[in-house]
Order: C-alpha cells, then structure tokens, then sequence
C-alpha cells in the first residue's frame, strides 16, 4: 500500500539527509523523526479521521500563481482526502520565514477557522489548532524525503531552509508533546 511505500522512504531518507544537512539534522534530529515514524499508524489514523476534505496536499508559494485579479494553484499530483487544515500548515510553514510565522501562526489559524466558521464549518479555534499542531510533521517528512533521496544540486540551499522552517515548526508547535499524547501510543 501507499502507507507501506512512504514509511520505506522516509526511513530510507534520513541517514542521507542527515549526510546532506548535518548542521540542521543531526542525530538528535534524526532520531525524534524515526521515534514519529514508529507512530505512523497513529498518525495516519488520526490524520485520515473524518471529516475529510480535498486538499492541494503540495500548497507551497512555488504552487501558486497570481493573473490580474485571479488566484489559482498548480501541480496536483499530491491531491488526496486530509483536514483541510493540512494544506494550511504545510503552506505556511513551507512559505514563510519561521520567526514572522512564529509572530502570527495561531492568529492565521484562528482567520482560518473563523473563514470556514462563516461558510457553516464548525471548527473552534482550539479545535483548528490542534489540527494544525498534528500536521507539523508533514513539512519535516517532505523535506527530508526531498532533501535525503533527492539529487545534490545548486538548490540545496533552498532545500535546508525549508528543512531549517519544518524543524523550528516541530519545536515551535511542541508536535513531539502532541504526538505523545495521541491515542494510540504504543
């Protein structure tokens, strides 16, 4: 299954990230993401919980386009069935420097439920945090993948400041406490 596959991978990947971008993802790094990838089945159970909505599932800037007065996206081969939250939290993570995000996470959290709020979707503010507080691994999974596995190129500057983004994400939003917490702990 698909499940199986990305487990694989993103187990694959860390040793070489690790090699890619040792002043980021170190050992300490690398071994809270292994002891996140011991829940996956958690995660995914959690993530996957309806209500479910389509998502984007890849909403970072490079993925959006501005013409005159209209917005779209592109590339959406990562579309699938999550929270809708989650096209958020990888979005801002992704997109924003990590200390302006810090400065304003929870208040676009907070817009963004409230937006959903005014269109009949129940979702409480502390509700929507939550939500986005378990997606904070999806960026850092991305990004080692891409970094890890991906070829050496002139873009890995890019590619650790993204990396650099996810990790003071994790932190930021205490995902490790979070995770512990989630039932299922084994």
């Amino acid at each position: 299954s698909m499940s199986a596959i990305t487990q694989v991978i993103n187990r694959a990947a860390v040793e070489h990230c690790r090699r890619k971008a040792p002043a980021l993802f170190g050992e300490a790094q690398a071994a809270r993401f292994r002891a996140s990838m011991r829940r996956w089945q958690d995660l995914q159970a959690w993530w996957y919980r309806e209500p479910l909505t389509l998502v984007h599932g890849d909403s970072h800037i490079s993925n959006f386009f501005v013409d005159g007065e209209r917005m779209g996206m592109l590339d959406f081969q990562a579309a699938h069935w999550s929270k809708g939250i989650r096209d958020l939290q990888y979005f801002l993570v992704n997109s924003m420097r990590a200390g302006e995000l810090a400065q304003h996470e929870r208040e676009l959290v907070s817009e963004y439920a409230a937006a959903l709020r005014a269109r009949g979707v129940a979702l409480a503010d502390d509700e929507a945090w939550e939500q986005y507080r378990g997606f904070a691994f999806q960026p850092l999974m991305t990004i080692v993948t891409s970094l890890g596995l991906g070829p050496l190129t002139e873009r890995d500057a890019l590619m650790e400041e993204v990396l650099a983004r996810a990790l003071a994400a994790i932190e930021r939003l205490e995902f490790h406490a979070w995770l512990d917490v989630l039932p299922g702990a084994t």
